[in-house]
């Protein structure tokens, strides 16, 4: 997973992206998943990742979200079923530039 800006002012929205490749590397088309954000003073927030398209790949924007500058945003994309889930996770941070 990736995503568009790894520090972003709290105005600006953020588009995270995830790549899933089969054991041999092969892209996997056609696959859902679901994108968990979690929010200062609102828990999770749960979002519906777009199927992968043919290169494998999938993206949603994320809403501006209100925080302090230098809040850590955590995000976990899982793909599968409840009972074989796969998740991959990263953060960003709210920041403003000088």
């Amino acid at each position: 997973t990736w995503e568009a800006y790894q520090y972003l002012p709290p105005e600006q929205n953020q588009t995270i992206h995830a790549l899933l490749r089969d054991q041999q590397l092969q892209p996997l088309c056609n696959v859902t998943g679901t994108l968990f954000v979690q929010i200062p003073g609102k828990g999770n927030t749960v979002f519906a990742m777009p199927s992968t398209g043919d290169d494998g790949i999938t993206k949603v924007d994320i809403p501006a979200i209100t925080a302090e500058i230098g809040t850590v945003i955590p995000y976990s994309v899982c793909f599968g079923s409840s009972d074989q889930q796969s998740c991959m996770e990263g953060d960003y941070i709210i920041w403003r530039n000088p």
